[in-house]
């Protein structure tokens, strides 16, 4: 037996086999391009319970991890509930647990004093008190960002490997470049597996057994599925391509659907020379629609006639339109209770004047700041520009 916030923690343990399979996902998801930042090393007191001196002593590590790191210890099937109903498995699943939890004390505590260790004659336990250093792992300010993995795939046979690669390459490209989610990359998971496997090892030092275990997941899932392809003449008999890809965005923890849209791009040409570009102006064009649902452009400075806003390159463009919106009282859906949003006044129009990577600076004359009120920024078609008939806009 142990403590009670002990027990709570072991039963979000996953067994070992079940873990290495997770991990080696979770480390799929990770991007070289992303950096860690240093690890903290945090000296924390606790206390376990057990049947023998060294389960007590686990107990308080594990207590300890739950203290420095909670999250770190994801959450699982309940398996000593399971272990009651199944004799057979029990032994199995028990095992895997310890497995597990041995591992998760390896690669998260540097170093361990008993301070004291009784036994309680009343109930048989032992009750150990200890001081646990517990390694943490600052992440990266990219880290800190949501973070998304693009999953491509194709409904058409027409649809070559290298038309899907420039899609969900330049996806990913301009969100990255939006500086406002980390992009986590899946494209090399087999060989990742492997490098997790070893970084958990007791081979490994436990800075890079920390990094393991804190392997990254996915806060949203992009999925861009081409639907269509086809080749056809406008009036003037010019050739044209089009591309038709369905955009989903779900929560991979909840299975939840966020955001989903049929999107249809056009570019000059016959499919085989065009496919590529087509590919790479459909990236483009999903980014700003998952960017524009996802971070509303919003008002977030102001100097004279000049409006700073927080969208940047990806989302805008110099000459581009954009209304000034005023947002009000809240509005509530009267079948679900749930907050749909805003009302929004329209206070100033504008103009794009300049784009950064971040940001953007927008010409809005008479534009008068109220430093206590909240701005929306929605944004027209760019001056001089003309929307194609084929292409819908987000």
């Amino acid at each position: 037996m142990i403590s009670e916030n002990s027990s709570a923690v072991l039963k979000r343990l996953q067994p070992m086999k079940l873990w290495l399979v997770v991990a080696g996902c979770m480390m799929s998801f990770f991007s070289a391009s992303l950096v860690w930042a240093d690890i903290e090393i945090v000296s924390v007191q606790s206390f376990g319970e057990g049947r023998t001196e060294s389960e007590a002593i686990k107990s308080a590590q594990i207590e300890a991890i739950g203290q420095v790191s909670g999250e770190i210890l994801s959450a699982a099937t309940e398996v000593t509930k399971e272990s009651k109903a199944v004799t057979g498995a029990a032994t199995v699943r028990k095992t895997a647990i310890n497995q597990s939890t041995e591992s998760l004390i390896k690669g998260v505590i540097k170093a361990t004093r008993v301070t004291r260790v009784t036994l309680d004659k009343a109930t048989g336990l032992y009750r150990a008190e200890i001081m646990a250093d517990v390694a943490r792992l600052n992440q990266s300010d990219q880290l800190k960002r949501k973070k998304m993995v693009v999953v491509s795939s194709s409904q058409i046979s027409t649809a070559s490997s290298t038309v899907l690669e420039n899609l969900r390459s330049a996806l990913e490209s301009a969100l990255v470049a939006s500086r406002k989610v980390a992009v986590l990359d899946r494209k090399e998971s087999a060989s990742i597996e492997k490098e997790i496997q070893i970084a958990l090892s007791e081979k490994a030092a436990i800075e890079e057994r920390l990094k393991a275990w804190n392997m990254p997941t996915a806060d949203l899932m992009v999925l861009v599925t081409i639907m269509g392809m086809k080749e056809f003449k406008d009036s003037l008999e010019n050739d044209l391509s089009q591309l038709d890809v369905k955009v989903t965005v779900v929560d991979p923890s909840s299975r939840q659907l966020k955001y989903q849209k049929l999107v249809k791009v056009v570019f000059p040409g016959m499919m085989g020379p065009a496919a590529g570009r087509l590919a790479e102006n459909a990236g483009g064009k999903i980014a700003k629609g998952i960017l524009d649902f996802a971070f509303p452009i919003v008002v977030i400075s102001v100097s004279e006639d000049t409006v700073i806003v927080s969208a940047g390159d990806t989302q805008l463009q110099v000459g581009q339109e954009v209304k000034v919106y005023q947002s009000g009282k809240a509005l509530k859906d009267p079948y679900t209770g749930e907050m749909v949003g805003t009302e929004e006044h329209e206070v100033a129009s504008g103009k794009v004047v300049a784009v950064y990577p971040a940001y953007a600076k927008v010409s809005a004359i008479g534009f008068s700041w109220k430093p206590s009120a909240e701005y929306i920024v929605r944004k027209g078609v760019p001056s001089g520009a003309k929307k194609s008939t084929y292409d819908e806009n987000w």
